[in-house]
């Protein structure tokens, strides 16, 4: 019976450091820039789209190099493909034609820009843990909608993290390719723009990574093959107590 009540003390105690080591890594949204978009896209990994931009039209919608429209607007848009969506005072439209925002028909295509203050909220149809996209911030088709004064996001997943995304503008604009990454899953991320600035940054199409078990998850598998093992060695022990 003592040794009985040794092992669950031990199993206990293994889950609570599980539990902490959980704890400890949700906190931070690690975002990370690379101005070399394609190398940016190829450093992120194994990735689905969940917003393609052009999907938010027509099916036979084309754009041409240059010119704005076709353009949609509204408060909410959703991918049809995947059920991931977008909220805010939206405006999606052929606002630059550059390496990584053009995945439309022929090679051009839509962008997500904001009308007013740059604040939104990307949702995903199932968890993730990582989101990618191509951003720019100072250039664009028209001048008469760009700054060169960049851009701050704070940023908040529906696990509760919290980050920052800066983009900076040393007077010609600038575009990179960013990623977003938890420690664990999460369901909806959300940009807001304290400055109020109201000029836009451009994003291109929204990419995700699958969920991977994170170490704490490894630690809580491997504690419940324990669990299970432990278990079984206990039934055995008083199946054979029991037996005459």
């Amino acid at each position: 019976m003592m040794k009985t009540k040794a092992k669950l003390l031990a199993i206990i105690a293994v889950l609570s450091v599980a539990g902490m080591v959980t704890s400890a890594n949700a906190a931070v949204l690690l975002t990370t820039k690379n101005s070399n978009i394609p190398a940016g896209f190829a450093a992120f990994g194994p990735a689905t789209a969940a917003i393609t931009w052009s999907h938010m039209f027509a099916p036979a919608t084309v754009w041409t190099a240059g010119v704005l429209g076709p353009a949609v607007g509204g408060a909410t848009q959703t991918d049809p493909a995947t059920g991931a969506s977008v909220a805010g005072n939206l405006n999606t439209a052929n606002w630059i034609d550059e390496t990584g925002f053009n995945s439309g028909p022929g090679g051009v295509g839509p962008e997500l820009a904001i009308n007013g203050v740059e604040n939104f909220t990307l949702s995903f149809a199932a968890p993730v843990t990582r989101v990618g996209f191509s951003v720019v911030t100072g250039r664009g088709t028209f001048a008469s909608e760009i700054d060169h004064l960049g851009a701050f996001f704070n940023l908040l997943a529906s696990n509760g993290d919290t980050g920052t995304l800066t983009l900076l503008d040393n007077g010609g604009g600038s575009s990179a390719w960013v990623s977003i990454v938890s420690a664990t899953p999460f369901t909806s991320l959300t940009f807001s723009e304290p400055s109020g600035n109201i000029f836009d940054q451009y994003f291109g199409d929204v990419y995700v990574g699958a969920v991977v078990p994170e170490p704490s998850t490894w630690v809580m598998m491997i504690v419940g093959f324990g669990l299970m093992g432990v278990g079984l060695r206990l039934h055995r022990q008083v199946a054979g107590r029991a037996t005459p």
